[in-house]
């Protein structure tokens, strides 16, 4: 069952979220060689004060999974500004790492692909890291498909 995000629900999300960002440094500061000026308490903290404001929004789309929270998505509706039409972006998605395999990510998915039909975007995409092959797996799975690639290098090191 799908529902809204709740006050209540905030000590569960915080320890997924930052599990996710603690990821996502590991992977950027070894793409950048550089240490990151964060951390994933800071940014969690940062985020969860953002998933509360989408939620009063009615260009984004945040539900959880389950009465006690299974999962969470996040999604928001962008304009692309090459082609000016709306297009539905899957955000961020989570699942609690006992609740995988279960197809929690599936039923967040197919609620957040309702509402963007509902919203009448033009097309879906999601950003997700190379380094993370399960959930480049989710994805394809409901029907997304490598278009592009981002490439990160080291930033410029001084000679002084």
């Amino acid at each position: 069952m799908l529902r809204n995000l709740l006050a209540e629900d905030h000590a569960t999300v915080q320890v997924w979220q930052e599990d996710y960002v603690a990821q996502h440094i590991r992977w950027w500061e070894n793409a950048y060689q550089t240490t990151a000026q964060n951390t994933p308490l800071q940014v969690a903290e940062r985020d969860w004060e953002e998933l509360m404001a989408a939620t009063t929004r009615a260009d984004q789309f945040v539900q959880v999974y389950g009465e006690k929270p299974l999962g969470i998505i996040y999604g928001r509706i962008r304009q692309d500004p090459y082609l000016g039409l709306p297009i539905g972006q899957l955000s961020w998605i989570y699942v609690d790492p006992e609740s995988r395999g279960l197809g929690v990510a599936d039923h967040l998915i197919q609620g957040l692909f309702s509402w963007f039909s509902e919203q009448g975007v033009a097309g879906r995409e999601v950003f997700v890291t190379a380094a993370n092959p399960a959930a480049v797996r989710v994805y394809e799975r409901h029907g997304f498909q490598v278009v592009d690639h981002r490439m990160l290098g080291p930033g410029i090191q001084s000679d002084s």
